[in-house]
């Protein structure tokens, strides 16, 4: 074999290694991010206002899936905090993820006066409330039940009482009761997409914004 056809067949050979590594490389990318999104991080569009003014339409949301859940990974899951903004599957139809904040927790006591939460017989200070529609037509829903003035009830073990943050259009457990802890699916953690579809324009301030 001559010398030029050895250097041709080692530069083939070199350009294959550097084919197959960076097929490796986009390969292996692509199945930790599968597994980044599968079993840690998942992404959520919210389709309602009932999270105004923290979660804005046209808003895309990752959440931490399985924190909440011990069995799947020990260091990394933690107990619901009390307002924490949680997804979960609707009760009454699972095939839906509804965002609310966790109010109540197992154990507490809840009323509301006025449209106010009192937790454990002290008011509790919600910075992320909005009330801008009294009239709205979901308070209008349970014709004859006062949603703004609840006598108080305690939350049962293993559920949750939850509501949105704009409460006058929140369909929330005011009306459909509470949250299973079981379809809790993760908590709310960043958005990392944002579109004002009325203005036709990104809200680039909204961008990796952390939900608090």
């Amino acid at each position: 074999m001559s010398v030029l056809s050895k250097k041709t067949k080692k530069k083939k050979e070199r350009n294959i290694s550097v084919f197959r590594d960076y097929v490796e490389s986009i390969v292996t990318a692509i199945i930790l991010a599968l597994i980044f999104q599968v079993f840690i991080i998942q992404t959520s569009k919210v389709p309602t206002g009932s999270m105004l003014n923290t979660i804005q339409l046209g808003d895309k949301l990752f959440f931490l899936r399985y924190i909440y859940n011990k069995g799947i990974f020990p260091l990394y899951h933690r107990d619901i905090q009390r307002q924490e903004i949680v997804v979960f599957k609707f009760p009454e139809d699972p095939k839906k993820d509804f965002i609310k904040r966790a109010i109540g927790l197992p154990g507490d006591r809840i009323k509301l006066v006025g449209g106010r939460v009192y937790v454990n017989g002290e008011l509790l200070e919600e910075p992320y409330v909005v009330h801008d529609s009294p009239d709205n037509v979901l308070s209008l829903k349970l014709r004859g039940k006062d949603i703004e003035n609840v006598a108080e009830f305690t939350v049962p073990e293993g559920k949750y009482f939850v509501m949105g943050d704009n409460r006058d259009t929140s369909y929330d457990s005011r009306f459909w009761g509470f949250v299973d802890r079981k379809l809790i699916k993760g908590r709310g953690f960043m958005i990392y997409w944002s579109y004002d579809g009325k203005a036709g324009s990104i809200r680039w301030d909204r961008i990796l914004k952390l939900l608090r």
